[in-house]
């Protein structure tokens, strides 16, 4: 399989094909994943998606210029795509202060 940018028709990189074993072990990684998420609690899951909105602001340029090679999309447009995504971070901090902790079961 190949990410091709769409503009230049260039090969921007190449993936293996995986088969079902590999599809499954991944499978059952997410579904840890998932289970060591619900765990944390509600401050630790804001604390954590914060620091994802700051990696995604440091990184803006880097992504921005990455979704552009790989779906066509105009630089502009890209960088604001990845503006829209950085309110995580405010979200997270009012969530955190006004809302109680979420049971595990919820999530």
């Amino acid at each position: 399989m190949q990410s091709i940018n769409p503009a230049t028709g260039q090969i921007i990189q190449s993936f293996a094909i995986w088969h079902t074993e590999e599809i499954d072990a991944a499978l059952k990684q997410v579904e840890s994943a998932q289970t060591e998420w619900a765990a944390l609690s509600f401050a630790q899951r804001s604390c954590l998606m914060h620091n994802l909105a700051q990696i995604l602001r440091q990184r803006s340029e880097e992504y921005a210029n990455l979704i552009t090679e790989e779906m066509g999309k105009l630089l502009k447009e890209a960088r604001a795509e990845i503006v829209s995504i950085t309110p995580i971070k405010l979200n997270s901090i009012c969530a955190m202060k006004s809302l109680p902790p979420m049971p595990a079961a919820v999530w």
